[in-house]
């Protein structure tokens, strides 16, 4: 049998097109991370005495760089409501914090006209920017209103805001105590601050999420070193998470965390991916492509964080067209793998976008999601006749051969038939609240009306003669000539004598 062109199935398609997008996006996500300080060194001078800042926790502690003095350049900070422009430096001793970029007399540009403005000061409890224009006027703008006008020679290093990696307590202990600054600043994402004192050196992990099981949110580690820079303690700051409750008595968190491939999931980057063609000097300005990269970027996370749960079922949805990866399992038992599977990727998915800060109630999007890719999944699995061969498991390649006429006869049988249906009652009552108070009086509330229909059915019965038809249909494989055979009844009635007739009633409440 020389064998036709396989048909693909409209689930299939749609299973492979899906597992391609999401695959797209775990890529996009997983090559655009950049968690290392660059080998390669970028340095400059402070101009004049500048202040650098630490950020320790709950703690804010400064520095003071001479003028003159060269500093290594890792990083820009862009301006949030809260914070300004900072650069994110280390000095030749190790030290590592911000500096505010309006201390190092870079001229500021305003966003809505392109006025060059000279920052003067910063008003920390507005949160704003006092400036001046060229021609002396004065002003005071939010932080992100304004952006410096920054040196190309300075390489595309933008410190993200939520660049995270997380995981337990057990876990950061393990990895982290007893280790040197060195080893654990290569390991996952560096300390973003780093201080040296008089008790020793103290770095802040802050894109470091640890999980407490205790409380079910999230910390930063502040990590205490010994003269020898050997890890010796730590302290966990603030509280990050907005489901704790949720994650407090969920089962298996802190394993799923722990497992790099599911935090890997949700990891964040250090620094900002670069965009092609765009250097620091231009990392703040407002052009058409950085709408664009913003509006893709945006509809690849709303992919990835609703839809990832459901890849590894379509996959198996798109991989069951290769008859040979799963030639020994039978229909029944790949729809038991995928269900097991969806339950598993759900709820591990659920877990992981908890711990990013997705909110408890967008989880049943992730449900549906899930839901609708197993049921597109198990779609050809469940069929008759099969869409996946019974004998060499192929897809789409049985079609309907011939079609046999078994055996045909007439039969009286008794059948009742639905001849009439009618309102027969009607029921109307209120519910209230009678509140009785120690001086006798009584009051009432949260009164409602109720209404109660009865219906009534009316069936007629008859004696019918009826004519059937049982055929067997034969379905070939194009491949390996498998023969399936479906049995099919057709029926008509020919004659019908009314004997008689019964009633029925039902009754459903309005409101």
């Amino acid at each position: 049998m020389k064998p036709r062109k396989t048909r693909v199935g409209k689930p299939v398609v749609f299973c492979c097109v899906i597992a391609s997008i999401l695959l797209f996006t775990g890529l996009c996500k997983a090559l655009s991370q950049k968690n290392s300080i660059p080998k390669k060194e970028s340095r400059f001078t402070v101009q004049q005495k500048t202040k650098m800042e630490f950020l320790l926790g709950n703690d804010t502690t400064y520095l003071t760089l001479a003028k003159g003095e060269s500093v290594r350049f890792l990083g820009y900070r862009r301006a949030s409501y809260y914070f300004p422009h900072k650069f994110l430096v280390e000095t030749d001793d190790g030290q590592r914090g911000y500096i505010n970029i309006s201390d190092l007399d870079v001229p500021f540009v305003h966003e809505k006209d392109g006025d060059t403005l000279h920052i003067k000061k910063i008003d920390s409890k507005k949160r704003r920017y006092i400036y001046t224009k060229p021609d002396g006027k004065e002003g005071e703008l939010g932080f992100e209103k304004v952006y410096p006008v920054l040196s190309d020679t300075l390489p595309y290093l933008i410190v993200s805001k939520d660049g995270e990696y997380y995981m337990s307590i057990e876990k950061f202990e393990r990895l982290y105590i007893g280790k040197s600054i060195e080893e654990v600043d290569a390991h996952y994402i560096p300390a973003s601050q780093i201080y040296h004192d008089k008790k020793g050196t103290r770095a802040y992990f802050y894109n470091y999420m640890i999980f407490n099981e205790k409380t079910g949110h999230f910390n930063h580690p502040l990590v205490t070193y010994n003269d020898s820079l050997i890890a010796t303690s730590y302290e966990l700051i603030g509280n990050r998470g907005n489901s704790g409750g949720l994650m407090k008595i969920l089962p298996l968190v802190t394993k799923i965390l722990d497992i790099p491939f599911f935090s890997g999931l949700i990891r964040g980057s250090f620094y900002v991916p670069r965009i092609p063609g765009m250097s620091l000097a231009k990392a703040d300005q407002r052009i058409w492509q950085m709408w664009v990269v913003g509006i893709f970027t945006l509809l690849l996370n709303l992919i990835w964080w609703f839809f990832a749960a459901a890849f590894p079922v379509v996959l198996i949805g798109f991989l069951i067209r290769f008859n040979y990866l799963f030639y020994h399992l039978s229909d029944g038992v790949l729809i038991i793998i995928i269900s097991i599977l969806a339950l598993v990727s759900f709820y591990i998915w659920c877990v992981l976008m908890l711990s990013y800060g997705m909110l408890w109630f967008l989880l049943p999007i992730i449900f549906f999601a899930s839901l609708w890719a197993y049921r597109l999944a198990c779609t050809p699995l469940d069929t008759i006749p099969h869409d996946r061969c019974l004998g060499c498991r192929r897809m789409y390649s049985n079609y309907l051969d011939h079609s046999d006429l078994i055996k045909e006869y007439d039969q009286w049988e008794e059948r009742s038939f639905l001849e009439d249906s009618y309102k027969s009652g009607e029921r109307r009552w209120q519910t209230y609240t009678e509140t009785r108070y120690s001086d006798g009086h009584t009051e009432t509330s949260n009164r409602r009306d109720h209404k109660e229909i009865t219906t009534t059915h009316v069936y007629g019965t008859y004696n019918c003669l009826v004519h059937y038809w049982h055929y067997e249909h034969h379905y070939y494989c194009d491949y390996c000539g498998y023969d399936e055979v479906v049995p099919e009844t057709k029926e008509q009635i020919l004659e019908k004598h009314k004997i008689g007739t019964h009633s029925t009633t039902s009754t459903h409440q309005v409101y």
